[in-house]
C-alpha cells in the first residue's frame, strides 16, 4: 500500500508517471521504487512495454478506484495502436505480461521484430515546444506516449520534428527512471532534420497513428487487411499479373515516398530484392508479419490516409457498376443496360482480367481489360460465348417466315456465310450454334473436291464476264472460299482484275511506305517498354514487330515490293536466334548480375541456353563476355 501517486496527465506514458512518482517520493534508488510498486526489483519496466501493471493497481486501490489496469493500458501506453495489427491470441499473451499475470518477469516484446523491420525506438523522444508548454502550465514535464511510437517522428500539435534524449538508452539503462529537465527545452541537440516535403509526409503518418489511437476501432483479423489491400491493388491497376504484384507495388511506393522518409522508417527497398517487405502484403500467409507502421505506409499510399482506409469500403469494379449492355440483336432490350450477371477471372493467354457478361435472355459475351464496353470491341463476334435460347427461338422464327439470308444477316448483325452455316446446322438437327460445323466431303478427297470446284468456277467465270470479284463470289461463295483456301494462285488467274487496286497510285504507296516506316521505327525505339510490359526480353521477329505495329504478319511477303523502305528497315532489325541469345547474355550481365562474379553455366541457366548445344559463335561470345565481366569485378585491367 502506498499513500501517494501522481495524477496522470493526458496521454502521459505510464513509464513517465512512474518516473514522476520515483522523484516526487524522494526514493534514493530505482530499486526502492520497484519494491514499492511491484514488490520486486527483478522486474523489467520498459518505456514502451511496461509489466506488472496489476501489481501497481493493487497498491493504488485506496488512492483511486479509477486507476485500473485497463485505464493505464488504454490511456497511458502505446498498446491501443499496436493491437490493431497483432493477432488476438498473441495480444492476449502480451496483456498477461503487461498486467503481470503470466508469471514472467522479463521484459515484454510487443511486436516480433524481423531483421529488416521498422526498429523499436532506442531513446526517449520529445517535442521541445510541448515540453516548454508543460513546464509553463504544470511546473514539470512528462513523456508523451505518442512520441514513443515507432514511426512518429513529428509532433502533430506543433508540426516540428521530435528531439532524441541522448542521455537515456532503452537497451542499456534497464529500470532507470528519468523525467524531463527544464534544460531539455533549450537543449542544443538537434532534432531530426528532413526536407519540407518529408516533414509533411512524416506529419501525416503521425496523424494517422494518432487516429488509430483515438478512434476505438474494431480489431480486425489479418485477412481483413489482406483482402482490402488486394481490392485496392486492383483499383490501382497493379494487382495483375500476380507474379509482378509485389514489384509493381514497390515501384508505386518508391514513387510516392521520398527516400529519406523510407530510410528513417527502415522501410526503403530495392526493386531487385525478391524478399523485400512487399511480400508481407502480397502473400496472405505473411500479412500477419507486416509491421504496424508499414500498414500505415500502405494505407496512405493506396487510400490517402488511415481514416479513409478504415471508414470506406472498397469494391473493385473493373467494368464499372452494372447493369451492363445486352448485345442480343434479337431481344427487345438490345443495347439496353439489362445485364446483371458478371463473372471475372484471369485470361490465361493475356494474363489480364476478363469478364463474362450473361443477360437474363441467355446471351453471354466476354470483355478483356482495358475494354469497358462491348461497343468498342472491333471483332465482337469472337467474344460471343453463348447466344441463348431466346436468340435460337427468334432465329428459327425468321427462318420459318422465309426471311432472306441478307435480311437475317442485317437483323442478327452476322455475315451471310455465318447465317447459312447456322441454318444448315438447324436443318440437320444440330441446333447448338457453338458447335463447329463439320464439312461434308461426300467421300471426295481434298484434291478431288478442289478440282471439282475449279470446274464449277470456270463455268461461273465464263458465263458472267461482266461481273466483278464480289459479284462472282456471291454467286457461289462455298466454291470461291474452298479454292481460295487450297489454291489461291489458280483462283487469282481466273478472276477479273481487282478494282480496288486501281485506286492507288505510286504516290499513295510512297506515302504509306514512309508512314509504316515511322511506325516501325517507333516500335523498335519503344521495344524496351514493350519488353517491360511482357515481363522479359522479346525476340524481334516479323510476327512480334508487326503485332506491335498493327499489321498482318504476311504483309511484307505479299506486298513488300510496294513498301521498299519498310521492308529494308524490317530486314535490318530482325533478330536471328543467335542474335537474341547474345542479347539475353548481355542483358543479364549488365543488369541482374552486374555486381556479381559469374560462371558460364550460371549464365546458360539464367538465359535459358541449356537446351541443346550452342553454336560456336554464341558459345565463344558467352565465354568472352563472362571473362570480361569477371575481370571488371576483380578490378583487373583488360588484356
Amino acid at each position: 500500500m502506498i499513500c501517494y501517486f501522481p495524477t496522470p496527465y493526458e496521454n502521459e506514458l505510464l513509464y513517465s508517471i512512474i518516473a514522476r512518482y520515483h522523484y516526487h517520493s524522494g526514493h534514493k534508488s530505482k530499486r526502492e521504487t520497484l519494491l514499492k510498486l511491484l514488490g520486486s526489483d527483478a522486474k523489467k519496466f520498459d518505456v514502451d512495454a511496461p509489466s506488472g501493471v496489476n501489481l501497481i493497481v493493487e497498491k493504488l486501490k485506496d488512492i483511486s478506484k479509477g486507476l485500473t489496469a485497463d485505464y493505464f493500458i488504454e490511456n497511458h501506453s502505446i498498446l491501443p495502436f499496436l493491437r490493431q495489427f497483432i493477432e488476438s491470441n498473441y495480444y492476449h499473451k502480451v496483456l498477461l505480461k503487461v498486467k503481470g499475470q503470466s508469471g514472467v518477469s522479463y521484459g515484454t516484446r510487443i511486436i516480433r521484430e524481423l531483421d529488416d523491420d521498422v526498429k523499436r525506438k532506442e531513446h526517449i523522444y520529445f517535442c521541445k515546444k510541448c515540453l516548454k508548454d508543460q513546464f509553463e502550465m504544470y511546473g514539470e514535464g512528462f513523456w508523451n506516449r505518442f512520441h514513443q511510437v515507432p514511426g512518429v517522428l513529428v509532433c502533430t500539435k506543433h508540426k516540428i520534428c521530435l528531439t532524441k534524449l541522448p542521455r537515456y538508452n532503452l537497451k542499456k539503462a534497464w529500470n532507470h527512471f528519468i523525467i524531463p529537465n527544464i534544460n531539455d527545452v533549450q537543449s542544443s541537440i538537434e532534432e531530426i532534420q528532413v526536407s519540407n516535403k518529408s516533414l509533411e509526409i512524416l506529419l501525416a503518418i503521425a496523424e494517422d497513428i494518432e487516429y488509430v489511437f483515438g478512434q476505438k476501432l474494431t480489431v480486425h483479423p489479418h485477412h481483413y487487411y489482406y483482402d482490402k489491400y488486394m481490392e485496392l491493388l486492383k483499383i490501382h491497376g497493379i494487382c495483375y499479373p500476380i507474379t509482378k504484384r509485389k514489384y509493381l507495388l514497390a515501384e508505386k511506393l518508391l514513387d510516392f515516398y521520398p527516400k529519406e522518409v523510407l530510410e528513417l522508417l527502415n522501410s526503403y527497398l530495392s526493386l531487385d530484392n525478391p524478399i523485400s517487405w512487399m511480400r508481407f502484403i502480397t502473400e496472405p500467409n505473411r500479412i500477419k508479419k507486416l509491421h504496424p507502421v508499414r500498414h500505415i505506409l500502405i494505407m496512405r499510399l493506396l487510400c490517402g490516409s488511415a481514416r479513409e482506409f478504415y471508414e470506406n469500403n472498397y469494391i473493385y469494379q473493373p467494368f464499372g457498376s452494372g447493369p451492363w449492355t445486352c448485345m442480343n440483336p434479337l431481344a427487345d432490350h438490345y443495347l439496353e443496360k439489362s445485364v446483371e450477371t458478371l463473372e471475372t477471372n484471369i485470361h490465361k493467354a493475356y494474363r489480364r482480367l476478363q469478364g463474362d457478361f450473361t443477360c437474363s435472355c441467355g446471351f453471354k459475351y466476354r470483355l478483356i481489360l482495358p475494354e469497358q464496353t462491348p461497343l468498342e470491341v472491333t471483332k465482337f463476334s469472337i467474344r460471343i460465348i453463348d447466344r441463348g435460347d431466346l436468340w435460337d427461338n427468334e432465329f428459327q422464327k425468321l427462318l420459318s417466315e422465309n426471311v432472306s439470308i441478307t435480311e437475317i444477316s442485317r437483323i442478327t448483325k452476322m455475315s451471310r456465310s455465318t447465317v447459312r452455316e447456322i441454318k444448315k446446322r438447324i436443318f440437320s438437327g444440330k441446333q447448338n450454334i457453338n458447335t463447329r460445323f463439320k464439312r461434308r466431303t461426300n467421300g471426295l478427297s481434298m484434291e478431288e473436291k478442289t478440282q471439282k470446284y475449279k470446274e464449277e468456277w470456270k463455268v461461273i467465270f465464263k458465263k458472267n464476264p461482266n461481273l466483278n470479284r464480289t459479284q462472282l463470289k456471291a454467286l457461289h461463295p462455298v466454291v470461291f472460299y474452298w479454292i481460295q483456301k487450297y489454291d489461291s494462285a489458280w483462283l487469282e488467274k481466273h478472276m477479273p482484275p481487282a478494282e480496288w487496286g486501281r485506286k492507288y497510285t505510286d504516290n499513295y504507296y510512297t506515302k504509306m511506305d514512309n508512314k509504316f516506316l515511322q511506325i516501325a521505327q517507333k516500335a523498335i525505339t519503344n521495344w524496351a517498354s514493350f519488353e517491360s510490359e511482357k515481363g522479359g526480353l522479346q525476340r524481334i521477329t516479323i510476327n512480334s514487330l508487326f503485332m506491335q505495329i498493327g499489321i498482318h504478319h504476311d504483309f511484307i511477303s505479299k506486298k513488300g515490293e510496294k513498301y521498299p523502305k519498310l521492308r529494308t528497315f524490317v530486314d535490318s532489325v530482325l533478330e536471328t536466334r543467335e542474335d537474341f541469345q547474345k542479347r539475353r547474355i548481355k542483358h543479364l550481365l549488365d543488369n541482374k548480375l552486374s555486381a556479381e562474379i559469374v560462371t558460364v553455366s550460371k549464365i546458360k541457366t539464367l538465359a535459358s541456353l541449356y537446351k541443346g548445344p550452342l553454336v560456336p559463335e554464341v558459345h565463344n561470345y558467352l565465354e568472352e563476355q563472362v571473362k570480361s565481366h569477371n575481370r571488371l569485378q576483380w578490378g583487373l585491367e583488360k588484356e
